[in-house]
């Protein structure tokens, strides 16, 4: 779990057709890249390593079938790529403020030469380290800030695996007529198909309300795995999906779940089993630590020292009436914690201390009409399974935390910090009723 593995996954080859007839879809050009020299119209010497270059616009880079003909698709930012055929056709073109040179080239994609503009190219890759600290190692997230969401779901859609991500539970939808975020062909007395993907003006509406911008990213965390996908907001379809319960005969925009469809058929290979285990936030920083969710694995103990401080006598009063039925210890990082068990095993008391013996946690969890007790993944017994708890510092600049201890019919998991006075970070997950 400490090998962090980053699949960075904004810089992928994207193939997507468009209509522009531009050489660049680029506004975001912040300087000129050295262009490739006006002397040589050769091709790169057969006897010499190809150099590699990088796509610098951060908006992507089209390319086509011939020099200025038709556009084919687009590589996105930092895209890798060898030129196999220098044209000698030559251009200058002005992206805003700035005048781009260059030479129309041939490179390489899925073994057929195309074309695109080499002032868009560079052999140096654009500023990966900066835009690793912005995501990896900074963040001003406050605890309230944080809206985790999970992945509801995944699914085969005719050849292509995707990965929906609800937000309707974070998001406050209105009936104001200039607020509805589905459109009325998809509402009132009539069928309605199962999905169907938001256009530009519902789109904007419920980002809007979500205070999501386009801008944003969406950050995949899989504590599990310990990975982290991002993709880009403006890149992800936002769709609404008719409920778990099915949709009534009249249909409002209650009735969907609407949320970002993720097709990403790597990563649906890598975690298709896992997507559980994987929690998301939408934003412009990277809230997730990654390297430290450690999964607890509980370690049999005697009763008789587990300590019942006379720090918590409201769950002393609760439990009294409860019959012990095992005890369990786990220690990480300095912390210890222990469980006990009562009864059926169908209530649990939790409780955690600091390296200093100072008590940092304390909770009961109980059976009712909306949860129960999770599982536990107890030393040696004789079917490991998959892990159900897990601890450690997942979220920057904030304490560890602790959650997995409970399954909920009604409502949704929280992720408690291992701090007090208690504070719990809610998981949106948009289990309706």
């Amino acid at each position: 779990m400490k090998n962090a593995k980053y699949f960075y996954l904004i810089f992928l080859l994207t193939i997507q057709f468009s209509c522009s007839n531009s050489a660049s879809d680029t506004k975001n050009q912040t300087s000129t890249p050295p262009p490739i020299s006006e002397e040589t119209n050769n091709p790169e010497s057969a006897n010499e390593p190809a150099t590699s270059y990088f796509v610098t616009a951060e908006s992507g880079l089209n390319f086509r079938t011939v020099p200025k003909g038709e556009v084919l698709g687009k590589l996105l930012h930092n895209t890798e790529l060898k030129i196999k055929e220098r044209t000698g056709i030559f251009e200058e073109i002005k992206d805003g403020d700035l005048q781009i040179k260059g030479e129309w080239v041939g490179v390489e994609i899925d073994k057929k030469t195309v074309y695109l503009f080499s002032g868009f190219l560079s052999t140096q890759k654009g500023n990966e380290a900066a835009l690793q600290e912005a995501y990896f190692n900074q963040t001003s997230i406050g605890v309230s800030d944080l809206k985790i969401y999970e992945i509801e779901g995944q699914e085969n859609m005719g050849k292509n695996t995707t990965s929906f991500i609800s937000l309707s539970d974070g998001c406050a939808l209105s009936n104001h007529p200039d607020s509805i975020v589905i459109s009325n062909k998809y509402l009132g007395r009539k069928k309605v198909p199962k999905i169907h993907t938001l256009n530009e003006k519902f789109r904007s509406r419920f980002l809007n309300r979500l205070q999501v911008e386009e801008s944003d990213n969406i950050f995949v965390y899989n504590y599990l795995l310990d990975t982290l996908l991002i993709y880009p907001v403006r890149q992800t379809p936002l769709n609404a999906r008719e409920n778990i319960y099915g949709i009534p005969e009249t249909v409002s925009q209650y009735d969907y779940h609407i949320g970002f469809e993720i097709e990403d058929e790597f990563a649906a290979k890598h975690s298709y089993k896992h997507h559980r285990n994987a929690l998301v936030y939408v934003g412009k920083e990277n809230p997730f630590e990654l390297g430290n969710a450690t999964p607890i694995v509980w370690e049999k103990m005697d009763t008789k020292q587990f300590p019942f401080l006379d720090k918590t006598p409201q769950n002393r009063q609760l439990l009294r009436n409860y019959k012990i039925h095992d005890s369990f210890k786990f220690k990480h990082n300095e912390r210890t914690y222990f469980l006990q068990r009562y009864g059926n095993r169908m209530t649990q008391y939790l409780t955690v201390f600091s390296r200093d013996n100072q008590l940092v946690y304390d909770k009961i969890f109980m059976d009712s009409e909306g949860t129960t007790p999770a599982e536990l993944t107890i030393v040696d017994q004789n079917k490991p399974n998959q892990p159900y708890q897990f601890t450690g510092k997942i979220f920057k600049n904030h304490p560890p935390v602790i959650f997995g201890f409970e399954y909920h019919s009604f409502g949704c998991p929280g992720i408690d910090l291992l701090e007090l006075p208690a504070r719990s970070i809610p998981i949106l997950c948009d289990n309706r009723h």
